[in-house]
């Protein structure tokens, strides 16, 4: 039995004394530890798999699917996190190639443009989290930037970052987080982007 509060029932937690924004914020700041740090990460963020105890402090549940990172893609989808907190076209290209997304035509302006679109979305979290149609057209930018140049290959391990970074973003809605995404990354870039396990 966990002894908790569902991580989306807002209304529960304000009632306990919990702010939701805040809970938002050790969520995010927890997985881009666990991913930047260690190298290993619940991959099922749903409501069903967390809960809150005063704090706040965080309960995961229901690891059946925990992903271990292997070192060299930790050290390059960190140099991915570092392009983007720098907003660097040219270097996110690099870091995309390094860690293995191949495109249809061998030319990196999909991924400058690809920095761009998300430097934007991720500086512009909250924006994005109220108002529906700024969402619509970041997608529709994303799906022209990849019609021009189709992406034929994306890691496996990088979906799953993907994946994560999508469910936590919904539950950052629901919980009214205005936490700026890209802050967030930068203050949790590795000096040496080596995952340590903890003993």
């Amino acid at each position: 039995h966990i002894d908790g509060i569902k991580i989306s029932d807002v209304a529960a937690l304000r009632a306990a004394g919990v702010d939701p924004p805040r809970v938002a914020a050790t969520l995010i700041d927890l997985y881009n530890t666990m991913i930047l740090r260690y190298g290993v990460f619940h991959a099922d963020p749903h409501p069903g798999n967390l809960f809150v105890r005063p704090g706040p402090k965080l309960v995961i549940v229901d690891f059946g699917l925990a992903k271990q990172l292997p070192p060299g893609f930790v050290q390059g989808f960190a140099r991915v996190a570092a392009a983007l907190v720098a907003a660097d076209g040219p270097a996110l290209a690099r870091a995309f190639r390094d860690i293995g997304f191949r495109t249809r035509h061998a030319d990196d302006t999909v991924f400058e443009a690809l920095a761009e679109a998300m430097v934007a979305r991720l500086s512009r979290n909250s924006e994005f989290n109220r108002d529906r149609q700024l969402l619509f057209d970041f997608q529709d930018r994303m799906m022209r930037i990849f019609r021009e140049n189709p992406v034929v290959r994306v890691p496996g391990d990088f979906l799953y970052i993907g994946r994560v970074m999508g469910l936590l973003g919904g539950l950052g809605a629901r919980l009214g987080s205005d936490v700026n995404l890209l802050e967030v990354l930068g203050a949790q870039l590795p000096a040496s982007p080596t995952p340590q396990l903890p003993a």
